[in-house]
């Protein structure tokens, strides 16, 4: 009987342990987790990863992407499973489905005509100067210039609320003026989503630099917040 009594005993109290790590676990995951989910407020819930399409010339059709939007596909994939968001990739210009409540624009608007219209619309006083010329491009706002050059890049990434577009989700917009740009905005969305969560914004527009001869990785992690000076009804 008290064999029996000593072998229940240590079953419950395993069974109890078990119990107290996996809460601990979870616990301690949903506080990891709490800023991106902040950040991406579709939470549980549905969103489209709309990835930029380059014509193929010689086949007469779009559908190239570089491997700096793949790795940006792959850190934004990796932000919505983390918040156990479902994520679908469709190609800008092949969009032949409903798309979900939330979008994640990849890209810049050479290349996505989602993040095209988007800027136009929403972020007027966000000017692109030569954009018909994706070599000599460069953007300006107020009186900020931003020019990639040998060293330096420049990424983009905008949160567009439903106050701000009456949309029933959240619009995302991640990109530069070259490839290291748009895989420095996703891989800043996935690494320090505290720093864009701490801006307080349902809605923001802010720009990072990075050291191009590093790669995407050596981003800055300090945020220029041009919020007040790029929407059109700022």
């Amino acid at each position: 009987m008290n064999l029996a009594i000593s072998l229940l005993a240590g079953v419950l109290s395993s069974i109890v342990a078990v119990l107290i790590v996996e809460l601990y676990r979870r616990g301690r995951e949903k506080y990891d987790h709490r800023p991106i989910r902040e950040l991406l407020d579709f939470t549980g819930s549905r969103c489209t990863i709309i990835a930029p399409a380059f014509p193929l010339e010689s086949l007469s059709r779009s559908g190239l992407i570089t491997i700096h939007d793949a790795t940006a596909i792959a850190y934004t994939l990796e932000a919505c499973s983390l918040i156990k968001c479902q994520a679908e990739v469709m190609a800008s210009r092949r969009m032949d489905r409903d798309l979900a409540q939330n979008i994640v624009a990849i890209g810049g608007p050479w290349g996505n005509s989602v993040v095209a219209y988007f800027l136009r619309k929403y972020c007027g006083r966000f000017i692109i100067r030569n954009l018909e010329d994706f070599q000599s491009a460069y953007s300006e706002c107020a009186d900020q210039q931003f020019s990639d050059n040998e060293d330096t890049a420049y990424a983009f990434i905008i949160k567009l609320g439903p106050e701000l577009t009456q949309l029933p989700g959240s619009v995302l917009l991640l990109w530069g003026h070259h490839g290291e740009g748009t895989s420095a905005a996703a891989y800043f969305l996935r690494q320090y989503p505290k720093t864009l969560s701490k801006l307080g914004k349902e809605s923001f527009f802010v720009v990072i630099s990075l050291n191009r001869a590093l790669g995407y990785r050596s981003v800055s992690a300090n945020v220029l917040d041009i919020s007040d000076h790029a929407f059109s009804n700022a």
